[in-house]
C-alpha cells in the first residue's frame, strides 16, 4: 500500500472518529432533551400518577417534607392544593397557607386523589379547589357565594333545553356553549375548567377560564406519548436535515483526507526515494521540481524542511565521506607501492653490499667501512618504518599504554637536543613549564617531525622553542628549510599521505605525522603547521599544570 493511501485511511480513520464523537455528544443532549421533555408530561395529569413515581417527588426527613419544584408549580397553576399528613393523621405540609383540610367524606370523589407513603405519611392533591368550594357554597346556598364567584371571576350557567344560560359572569355564552364539552379530560388542553350540581330538578355548571392552556394542535401518538405537532415537524425537518448535513460531512471527510494524504506524503514519497537513492551509493541530491522551487520547498512543504536539511546534510556526508575514502584509497595503494618500494630499495642495497662484503673480493678498509655504514643505515631506516607501522596498529586498535608523568619542559627538550645528537638542532627559547606526558611517546612526536627536517632539506637548520600562553605550553619547532608544497600542507597529518615530490632519495612512510598528531591529541594537545619558502614551523600546544 502506497504512503498516500496510508495517509489517507489515517486521516479518515481520525476524522471519524473525531466526527462520530461530536455526533455522540449531540445525540446525548437530545436523548436528554426529550427525556426531561417526557418527564414533565406527569404534570398534566396529576391524578394518574401512581404512588412509586409520587414517592420520587418528595423528600421527607422525619416530619419536614419537600416536593419537587416542578409539582409545586403544577399545583399552583391548577388551583389546586398539596396536603400531606404523617401517619399520626397531621397536617405536615401544605402548599397553600392557612388552608383547612376538611375530612375527606365531606369532599366529592373527583375531587382529590391521595397517595400512601412507604413509612406511613399520606399525600392528597384536591383538584380545583376554588371551582370545588364555589360549588359548595352555591348548594348551601351561603350569602356570599355571588361574590367568591365574582372573586375569583367564575360564572354561573344552567342548563335549559337550548343549551347553557348565563346565570352570573362575564363569560360569553355563545362561546362557552361552543367549546365547553368539545375536550374534557386531565390535559389542560380544555379552555375551560368547571364542575357541576343538582339542585331544584336544575343542573347548573360553575365555570372558570382555564389562565393557561396547552396548545390545541396537541394530538397523541400510537406510543401514547404527547407531543405538539408544529414541534414534530420541526423535529422532523431537522432529522432530515441532519442526515443530508452527515452526509456532506462524510463526503467532506472523504475529500479532505484524499487531499491531505496527497499533500502530506507527497514529500515523503520524495524523501523516501532519496534515502533509497543513497541506500544504493548514489550520493547526489534529488531534485523534484513539485517538491522544490528555486532550489528551496516550495511554500506548502516547508514543514518538513528539518527533515530535507537533514537528509541533505546526510547527502553531502556520505558523499564527503565516499570521496574522502576514495582519496584513502587512492593514498593506500599509492603508499602500498611507496612502501614495497622503500623496503625494496633499502633491501637491495643491504643485499647487494652484503653480498659484496661477502664474496672475498679485496677491498680498501675505507671501502668496507663505508659499505657496512650503508647497511646499518638502510637497517635503522626499515627498523624507523616498522615501528611507524606498529604505531598505527597500536593507536587504531586502542592497544597503545600510555605512562604520562609530571615533567619539567626544559630539561625533556633540553634532554632530547643531547640524545638526537645532530649538530643542526638546537634549543634556543628555554621557557619552563610544568607538562604531564608520556616521555617516550613525546620523543615520537619530536623525532618525526625533527627528521623530516633533516630528511627532505639539504643543509638545514633546526631550532626548538618553548613557551606558554595561558594555561598552556607551547613547544616551537622550526627549520630554514624549502618549506612544505601549499598543496600538500592540508594533508600532512592524514594517513598514507606521501605528498607529490618525486625528486628525493626517501619519500617516507606517510605515516609519521600522522601518528605525532593522534600521541599529540591523546595529550590533550594540538600540533599545527604553517610553511613557506623561507621554512617550516610545527606547533604542539599541551596543557600544563
Amino acid at each position: 500500500m502506497s504512503i498516500s493511501k496510508k495517509f489517507m485511511i489515517r486521516f479518515i480513520r481520525y476524522f471519524l472518529i473525531f466526527y462520530f464523537s461530536v455526533t455522540f455528544i449531540i445525540c446525548a443532549f437530545f436523548v436528554y432533551f426529550l427525556f426531561t421533555s417526557e418527564q414533565s408530561f406527569f404534570e398534566e395529569d396529576m391524578q394518574r400518577v401512581d404512588s412509586f413515581s409520587i414517592s420520587e417527588y418528595f423528600k421527607f426527613d422525619g416530619d419536614k417534607v419537600k416536593p419537587i419544584k416542578e409539582m409545586v408549580n403544577y399545583v399552583k397553576r391548577h388551583d389546586g392544593v398539596l396536603v400531606v399528613k404523617n401517619k399520626d393523621d397531621e397536617v405536615i405540609y401544605s402548599s397553600e397557607k392557612g388552608f383547612k383540610l376538611r375530612p375527606l367524606n365531606t369532599y366529592r370523589a373527583e375531587e382529590f386523589t391521595t397517595w400512601e407513603m412507604p413509612k406511613g405519611q399520606q399525600v392528597i392533591y384536591l383538584q380545583n379547589t376554588i371551582l370545588s368550594e364555589a360549588r359548595r357554597k352555591l348548594e348551601r346556598n351561603e350569602k356570599d357565594a355571588q361574590n367568591y364567584l365574582d372573586e375569583h371571576n367564575l360564572a354561573l350557567f344552567v342548563v335549559e333545553r337550548k343549551g347553557l344560560t348565563k346565570i352570573s359572569g362575564a363569560f360569553d355564552e355563545d362561546v362557552v356553549n361552543n367549546t365547553l364539552f368539545k375536550h374534557k379530560n386531565n390535559d389542560n388542553y380544555q379552555k375551560y375548567f368547571f364542575v357541576s350540581y343538582f339542585k331544584d330538578n336544575k343542573n347548573y355548571y360553575v365555570v372558570q377560564k382555564n389562565p393557561h392552556p396547552a396548545d390545541t394542535k396537541a394530538i397523541f401518538a400510537e406510543n401514547s406519548y404527547i407531543y405538539d405537532k408544529d414541534f414534530m415537524n420541526v423535529m422532523k425537518n431537522f432529522l432530515i436535515w441532519y442526515a443530508w448535513m452527515n452526509l456532506v460531512v462524510l463526503a467532506a471527510i472523504l475529500l479532505l483526507s484524499f487531499f491531505l494524504g496527497n499533500r502530506l506524503a507527497q514529500p515523503l514519497r520524495h524523501f523516501s526515494t532519496w534515502v533509497e537513492q543513497l541506500a544504493k551509493g548514489d550520493y547526489s541530491v534529488l531534485n523534484n521540481e513539485k517538491i522544490y522551487k528555486n532550489g528551496r520547498l516550495r511554500r506548502k512543504y516547508r514543514m518538513y524542511s528539518p527533515i530535507d536539511g537533514a537528509i541533505a546534510k546526510l547527502t553531502g556526508k556520505l558523499s564527503d565521506d565516499k570521496n574522502y575514502q576514495s582519496n584513502m584509497n587512492i593514498q593506500r595503494e599509492n603508499w602500498v607501492r611507496g612502501i614495497t618500494h622503500d623496503l625494496k630499495t633499502p633491501l637491495s642495497s643491504i643485499y647487494g653490499y652484503a653480498k659484496i662484503l661477502n664474496s672475498g673480493m679485496p677491498l680498501e678498509p675505507d671501502e668496507q667501512k663505508k659499505f657496512i655504514s650503508i647497511i646499518e643505515d638502510k637497517a635503522l631506516y626499515i627498523d624507523q618504518l616498522l615501528k611507524d607501522l606498529n604505531m598505527v596498529y597500536q593507536l587504531k586498535s586502542d592497544g597503545i599504554q600510555f605512562h604520562t608523568e609530571e615533567t619539567c619542559l626544559r630539561t625533556y627538550i633540553d634532554a632530547f637536543v643531547s640524545q638526537y645528537g645532530n649538530k643542526g638542532l638546537s634549543y634556543v627559547h628555554k621557557e619552563d613549564a610544568t607538562i604531564h606526558i608520556d616521555t617516550s611517546r613525546m620523543d615520537r612526536v619530536l623525532t618525526n617531525i625533527v627528521s623530516n627536517s633533516f630528511t627532505h632539506n639539504v643543509n638545514v637548520e633546526v631550532w626548538i622553542s618553548t613557551y606558554t600562553s595561558g594555561s598552556n605550553a607551547i613547544i616551537e619547532i622550526s627549520d630554514n628549510g624549502q618549506g612544505i608544497p601549499q598543496e600538500d600542507l592540508t594533508h600532512i597529518f592524514e594517513q598514507f599521505y606521501r605528498g607529490n615530490r618525486t625528486n628525493e632519495h626517501h619519500n617516507g612512510s606517510g605515516l609519521g605525522l600522522s601518528v605525532a598528531k593522534e600521541i599529540v591529541e591523546l595529550h590533550d594537545g594540538t600540533i599545527d603547521v604553517v610553511s613557506s619558502v623561507a621554512g617550516t614551523k610545527f606547533l604542539i600546544t599541551l596543557p600544563t599544570y
